[in-house]
């Protein structure tokens, strides 16, 4: 127990370290469902999804009915972008605790995002034909091209205007669903961010608009090293940047405690708050 509270504290402090440190020594002298519990929370603050899902399995073992083990197994299967299992351990928790809301929201989101990711597959498996069902089968290899010449735009030195060229196409095709789903599916977030020092501002509206539209995918879209270029945009002396960048900021940060944290240790966002 002293190890638990005096782990908390670290915890609460953001000093995940030490808080892991803590738990670890709780568990040495007597493993519990809760110190695992707590151990996999840490984890998942200090980036290790995999250390978080074996902790919140030892402690699912050590207490098969508790929800709150049962939630961080979700969480960490989320992050590894096992889905199915994760919606599998929210399920079980809610036979425990039914009327959990927070739970129910989060199958919810699970199941939303399962069927984006799903749908998303399938698109991609079709695209090759030209005879496709797709409302906008057009629109969805226009999408599939301009990514293509995006990520090869990552690795050579190509002229802005070109790069504009394909990021303009994206931006128009991204409104329709279908469109979008396949650019889920195909890794594509990844891509436009990697356009990020051909124009910034159209990458960061771009970015906006897919987080607007797919909340729930905020954290398995976006690293924390992305992240950090939305933030090091609030430097930026144009307006139009600097809301652009502040909307993507805004958007993230309400859906991760991770991301809000950052953008609230950083200079750039005190200089734009204050």
């Amino acid at each position: 127990t002293w190890y638990r509270e005096k782990g908390n504290k670290a915890f609460g402090k953001g000093q995940y370290d030490l808080a892991r440190k803590l738990y670890t020594k709780g568990i040495r002298n007597q493993p519990t469902c809760k110190l695992f519990c707590n151990r996999s929370a840490a984890h998942m603050r200090l980036g290790e999804p995999e250390d978080a899902s074996r902790d919140a399995s030892l402690a699912i073992r050590l207490d098969p009915k508790s929800v709150k083990a049962r939630a961080k197994k979700a969480m960490a299967l989320t992050k590894l972008g096992r889905h199915r299992e994760a919606i599998q351990h929210i399920r079980e928790a809610l036979e425990v605790e039914p009327n959990d809301p927070q739970l129910m929201n989060m199958l919810s989101d699970l199941e939303s995002c399962c069927s984006h990711i799903e749908t998303g597959q399938v698109l991609e498996e079709q695209l090759p034909s030209k005879g496709s069902k797709f409302e906008n089968a057009d629109g969805v290899r226009a999408v599939a091209e301009a990514l293509e010449a995006l990520k090869s735009a990552a690795g050579e030195h190509k002229q802005s205007s070109e790069v504009r060229k394909h990021l303009d196409v994206l931006r128009k095709m991204l409104k329709n669903r279908d469109c979008l789903d396949f650019m889920i599916a195909s890794n594509g977030f990844h891509a436009i961010v990697g356009a990020f020092q051909y124009d910034n501002e159209r990458v960061l509206v771009l970015m906006n608009r897919v987080l607007c539209e797919l909340p729930f995918l905020a954290e398995q879209l976006m690293s924390k090293a992305e992240f950090n270029l939305v933030i090091k945009s609030l430097n930026e002396r144009r307006v139009a940047i600097v809301s652009s960048a502040f909307d993507v900021a805004d958007n993230l940060s309400d859906k991760s405690h991770d991301f809000r944290e950052q953008l609230f240790d950083s200079a750039p966002a005190m200089n734009v708050l204050f």
